[in-house]
């Protein structure tokens, strides 16, 4: 096990005489994502992951620990003014064990992954994995799209909420929690939910103002889930787009007109897989809704003590 070598008081102490934002994170897969993220626009932030913070651990509660041990070693100081632990707004949001810390921002969606599930993702793996150019992206088109895997996400809503409630309920007897993966769930047949138990379930969700919406799906769905899902099924859709331009549902591409169907502009250009489309998605910061996490962090006023 390696050891974390840097300290607390060391990192805020920097950010106060270098007038720059200290930014703890949750993991690994963190790390990059927000770099690219405010030096990409601009804001000049050191980004740290709490794991590699001695005070600090992997997780939601290395980063609550990093800003509490901040706050202790400097109780004179206001931190949020230097310092922003960003933690995701997973169960223990739900849970009540989020601290209500200026110095704190919980996501608003269930992790860094669920931002990424957009409609501009989708415009961005069928504009680089077809021949298709913008001029055929249309908004009309891209929304037709979206729509649909969005349509397609929402059966995820209900394996959510028993994930959910399985880590909110002590008591509860669930089938399963967020540690299975989809397909382990799915393959024992876990997400077959009766009416009794859907409706249990509805009256779980009420307790805690989750509606069965888009909106809350991606506050309760665990983002690896979700991002999975998003990957498989855009995977589907866009195999689909060559017999849609072909059968003109819709705008054909100058091939198609000429009858010259296997050289359809929509027809993927290389093997599409649900890990190329992850990779070629989140290696965009644009193709993910994250401008509220770098205006946050851009607005940070920095002053002396």
């Amino acid at each position: 096990m390696v050891m974390a070598i840097l300290e607390m008081d060391e990192l805020l102490s920097e950010a106060i005489i270098s007038e720059t934002p200290l930014i703890i994170v949750e993991g690994i897969d963190d790390v990059p994502v927000y770099e690219s993220l405010f030096y990409g626009n601009g804001a000049n932030a050191e980004v740290y992951a709490a794991e590699n913070i001695v005070e600090g651990s992997d997780g939601s509660r290395g980063v609550i620990d990093c800003i509490d041990s901040a706050r202790a070693q400097f109780p004179e100081i206001d931190i949020s003014q230097y310092i922003l632990g960003i933690v995701d707004r997973d169960a223990r949001y739900y849970r009540g064990e989020i601290p209500n810390d200026q110095a704190l921002l919980v996501l608003k969606a269930y992790s860094l992954e669920s931002h990424f599930v957009t409609k501009e993702a989708t415009r961005h793996i069928i504009r680089n994995m077809t021949r298709v150019s913008e001029k055929h992206i249309t908004p009309e088109f891209e929304n037709m799209v979206f729509n649909k895997v969005k349509d397609c996400l929402l059966d995820l809503f209900y394996i959510s909420l028993e994930a959910l409630k399985n880590a909110c309920c002590e008591e509860y007897e669930s089938k399963f929690g967020y540690k299975q993966n989809l397909q382990q769930i799915r393959a024992q047949n876990l997400n077959n939910f009766t009416e009794e138990h859907i409706r249990q379930l509805d009256k779980f969700a009420q307790s805690k103002g989750i509606t069965n919406s888009w909106e809350d799906l991606l506050y309760i769905c665990k983002g690896k889930w979700l991002m999975f899902e998003f990957c498989n099924i855009l995977k589907v859709e866009i195999k689909l787009l060559t017999e849609k331009c072909r059968e003109k549902h819709i705008q054909q591409c100058q091939f198609c007109i000429s009858e010259a169907f296997d050289k359809c502009l929509y027809k993927v250009k290389a093997d599409l897989n649900e890990y190329l489309i992850h990779q070629s998605v989140v290696s965009e910061n644009k193709n993910g809704s994250l401008s509220y996490l770098y205006q946050k962090v851009d607005s940070m006023t920095l002053s002396g003590l």
